[in-house]
């Protein structure tokens, strides 16, 4: 058995190509590869296998392959999800790369310098690399993109009464999102009341911080709400919800009231987008009167509903 394998880095993940050419070898024999790792560089393997797999079935004199460096991962377009020897951050932590830490720990760890792979049939072949260094070529747009959403949950209330914002952030780019801050300009007429938080989607997700309210006047009305993400916010993930109590001042005239929420995120750069939602404020009589109206709405409907069924009724009455 002949054996060449070479180290690539391709969308940042790391690759082992690999070419075997077998002689005199039974058709339907396991080709494995042992990886181990070589930490005094010597080209002899130093300790256990860190990873054991089949790489093919042999099938002729001539198999070649690509499989990924153990440790790492990738997502449906083949852009690196997972690096051997990082795992996900958790919370208080700081991100080595995108999301992820190092851990020296991890078993693939001792695979990121020099390794010796041994491929075998029946006869055995060893051959010594190095773990491929990501290069310019390899690198990929990593931008992170957010999107908020902002939504209250009435369209109309009198003055006195409570709104309920909830808030929504989410990942939406190939890149992680660092230095997440969530801010709510609260309008003049509007008093927060109580600002929570909700639970981060996996118990390795960042929470909120804290949320703050800076700048209400005398009386508590106006201001500003915020809120940092202690911890990065990976592609494709959301961060827990904000929920904003509000009451109106018992003193606002009619109109609408708009509420603003912005997000601001780095990663090569600082992002913002923001959302709004909007309210409508109308004297406390009005809606009891539309509510009336409608109840009295219904109360027609209801009648003429009788009276068609009334009616069909004599119809069939005067046919029999």
């Amino acid at each position: 058995m002949q054996v060449a394998a070479h180290a690539v880095c391709v969308a940042e993940a790391p690759w082992l190509d690999w070419t075997a050419e077998l002689h005199n070898v039974a058709a339907g024999e396991d080709l494995v590869l042992e990886w181990y790792a070589d930490v005094d560089g010597d080209g002899e393997p130093d300790g256990e296998p860190v990873r054991t797999q089949v790489l093919a079935t042999s099938e002729g004199d001539l198999m070649a392959g690509r499989v990924l460096w153990p440790g790492a991962e990738v997502d449906e377009d083949g852009l690196a999800t997972l690096l051997p020897g990082l795992r996900p951050v958790e919370r208080g932590e700081t991100a080595t790369w995108e999301d992820l830490v190092e851990d020296e720990t991890l078993p693939e760890h001792a695979l990121r310098g020099d390794v010796v792979l041994r491929f075998a049939v029946n006869p055995e072949r060893s051959v010594g690399l190095a773990f491929p260094p990501m290069t310019p070529e390899c690198l990929v747009d990593r931008s992170a993109d957010l999107e908020v959403t902002k939504v209250a949950d009435v369209e109309r209330l009198a003055p006195g009464d409570a709104v309920t914002y909830t808030i929504e952030t989410r990942s939406t780019g190939n890149g992680a999102a660092r230095d997440v801050v969530v801010t709510d300009t609260v309008p003049a007429a509007l008093k927060v009341e109580r600002v929570t938080t909700g639970e981060p989607e996996d118990a390795r997700g960042a929470a909120w911080a804290g949320c703050t309210v800076e700048g209400a006047d005398a009386r508590g009305y106006g201001g500003t709400v915020t809120c940092e993400l202690d911890g990065v916010l990976p592609r494709g993930q959301a961060a827990p919800h904000v929920t904003v109590l509000a009451t109106v001042d018992p003193e606002a005239g009619p109109g609408p009231v708009v509420n603003v929420a912005e997000v601001r995120w780095l990663d090569s750069d600082e992002h913002v987008v923001e959302d709004e939602a909007e309210v409508e404020v109308v004297p406390e009589d009005e809606l009891a009167t539309t509510g009336a109206e409608l109840l009295g709405m219904l109360g027609v409907a209801a009648v003429l509903v009788l009276l068609g069924a009334g009616l069909v009724l004599v119809v069939r009455a005067r046919r029999a």
